[in-house]
């Protein structure tokens, strides 16, 4: 290599210049005029792990970190053009594959006329240092991002904790305000060379004065002094300022330094706050509901005054206990009732509502409540049980009472019934066994008289005695028609279906008007009175209906429910044609009281609905199977 570098067809280097590059511990290169590589020194070579040849022309630039190769060719490029000192830091691929940080350093040589012959430049390994450099600047852009943080964190607590700070001097009088924002400034004005007392805060009387200077005499520091004044608008604005002493190296007292605080939306929650509570305590106090809070140990917490006047307690026997420590043994049960239910409330997070009874001191009366709990979270977060109730004693006395007297009227109304059909079952016998009979016996005479008379007889005679059994045996089918009314022989004999299909094929024969009986399965044998009570209903039912609907066909339908029997009858008439007139049905026009008497004296009801045409009649009741048929 030694050979071909000296050697080189246009490199003219003496010995001694060979012998200088050689011992050189820098790589040393030289290029043409126009910056084709034509020597390097063997330290290049070395380090390079490359031949002259291999390096040569545009090979060298194969050695040189892609990051770097841009800048460098862009640079070298530039030099080559103006002449101009090539100078430059890249990366160099050493034998072994690694990339190390050179400086690059060319000057041109030139001949007598000032052309430039060739260059020659030297590579210096600077690794060591850039790294270093790498590391120092890495580490003073930590520092002072981490100084640019602290300084943030320490002006946004700055900002969150104060909204200015001030100082002052031996003399209490100010000397620096600085605020945190334009409203800080508003809030408070700068008021150099003043005293705070001098300030015009309008809350402070002289007492309080006198405190605080006491206070700044004595050299001691102060925490959260409120101060109170208007702004232009007469509006007041709260603040609150803490400070403590200043003293110099020689331990003199030299003034004060601190920081104040708006307060003034705090201080107006707070009012509104106390305001809203003694609306809401107003409130509570004068509402018939009484009302509670517990905390999440379902301790109480709060109680309204009705609570406590209708519990016969007082707001120490309560607060900060829970009902199995406020209650007597007396009422035991009803505090176990109170407490599983606030324990559903609390574990199921949801709104509940029970009916509960227990005894009030100090006669032990029975009350009735009706109470309503839901979760609310105490001041601990832990949820808690707030709940209102209402005194329903009055009212389920009422309805004790009302259903008391209900099933009186209801078993007068079963006597009436019972003496009604009673009668009609008399009236009826007493119809077939006298009257009905003695009309058979007279047709049975009139009979024998035409057959004596023969053909001999008078024609006026026998005219007038074959009117005479016309008359008898209509007033006998008149009398049969009197008796099924009055209770139909197929009612006791085969039971309901079989006797509302006879009286309304008897019906419909009798008003035209078609008449049909549908059972939906098997109808079993009701209770005596059940069945006699849904016929009457079904009579007074058609009966109402060829008075007033005016329809020319009616439905019977009956359905067996498992533990109810629903009976409708149904017409296609005009229905009702006013609001007036259903609402009057509701009420029981048209008849249908009775109807409704002798539904709820089975235990049922009678509604009135109102399909698109005519009228639909139902009533239910209770179904206790008596036998099958």
């Amino acid at each position: 290599m030694d050979d071909i570098a000296i050697s080189h067809p246009s490199f003219e280097a003496a010995g001694d210049y060979r012998l200088v590059f050689e011992t050189i511990p820098h790589m040393v290169w030289a290029t043409n005029a126009g910056g084709e590589l034509e020597f390097c020194n063997r330290s290049c070579c070395d380090y390079l792990g490359r031949s002259l040849q291999e390096i040569s022309g545009e090979g060298w630039q194969d050695v040189i970190h892609p990051t770097d190769l841009a800048a460098c060719l862009e640079k070298w490029r530039r030099s080559l053009r103006s002449g101009a000192r090539f100078d430059v830091e890249y990366r160099l691929r050493r034998h072994d594959g690694e990339y190390r940080w050179h400086h690059g350093r060319a000057l041109p040589l030139r001949g007598a006329r000032g052309t430039i012959l060739r260059w020659f430049g030297t590579c210096t390994d600077i690794d060591d240092q850039v790294r270093a450099g790498q590391r120092l600047e890495e580490a003073v852009g930590e520092r002072t991002a981490a100084l640019l943080e602290s300084e943030s964190r320490f002006r946004s607590l700055l900002a969150l904790s104060s909204d200015w700070y001030w100082e002052q001097d031996a003399q209490f009088r100010f000397t620096a305000i600085t605020h945190a924002s334009a409203a800080a400034r508003a809030l408070v004005p700068l008021r150099l060379g003043l005293k705070r007392w001098e300030l015009g805060f309008i809350n402070m009387t002289e007492a309080d004065w006198a405190a605080h200077r006491r206070t700044l005499e004595a050299h001691l520091p102060f925490r959260d002094l409120v101060l109170c004044q208007r702004d232009e608008h007469g509006a007041k604005s709260w603040v609150s300022t803490s400070g403590e002493p200043i003293f110099a190296a020689d331990g003199a007292f030299a003034g004060y330094r601190g920081i104040g605080r708006d307060i003034t939306l705090q201080r107006r929650a707070e009012e509104a706050l106390r305001e809203s509570e003694r609306r809401f305590q107003l409130f509570m106090d004068h509402s018939p509901a009484v009302a509670w809070i517990k905390d999440g140990a379902l301790r109480y917490t709060y109680v309204s005054e009705p609570f406590l006047q209708k519990l016969k307690k007082t707001r120490e026997e309560l607060i900060g206990r829970s009902d199995l420590e406020c209650w007597p043994e007396a009422a035991a049960e009803a505090v176990r009732r109170s407490w599983h239910n606030d324990q559903v409330v609390q574990r199921e997070g949801r709104t509940l509502q029970a009916t509960e009874s227990a005894p009030v001191a100090p006669q032990g009366e029975i009350h009735h409540w009706l109470s309503t709990r839901f979760p609310l979270a105490d001041g601990s977060g832990a949820v808690g049980v707030a709940g209102t109730a209402i005194d329903i004693t009055e009212r389920v006395e009422a309805e004790s009472a009302a259903r008391q007297h209900a099933e009186e009227v209801r078993a007068l109304l079963d006597r009436l019934m019972a003496a009604q059909e009673s009668e009609r079952k008399r009236v009826s016998s007493e119809l077939h066994d006298l009257i009905g009979q003695n009309l058979t016996a007279l047709g049975i005479w009139l009979a024998n008289i035409a057959n004596a008379l023969g053909g001999g007889g008078d024609e006026k005679t026998l005219a007038q005695v074959a009117s005479m059994q016309r008359t008898v045996e209509k007033t006998i089918e008149a009398i049969r028609g009197v008796m099924g009314e009055l209770r139909p022989p197929e009612l006791d004999e085969y039971g309901l279906l079989p006797a509302l299909r006879a009286y309304a094929a008897e019906f419909q024969a009798r008003t035209s008007i078609r008449t049909s009986v549908e059972c939906a399965g098997a109808l079993r044998r009701l209770p005596g009175v059940v069945e006699v009570s849904l016929f009457r209903i079904v009579q007074e039912a058609l009966t109402n209906a060829a008075k007033h609907s005016g329809g020319t066909a009616i439905r019977v339908r009956i359905e067996r429910q498992p533990d109810r029997l629903r009976l409708c009858v149904e017409d296609d008439g005009r229905g009702f044609p006013e609001p007036l007139g259903a609402r009057k049905s509701r009420r029981g026009g048209w008849g249908l009281p009775t109807i409704r008497e002798r539904a709820e004296a089975c235990g049922g009801f009678l509604r009135i609905e109102h399909p698109g045409r005519g009228t639909r009649l139902v009533v239910e009741v209770p179904a206790s199977d008596a036998h099958a048929h």
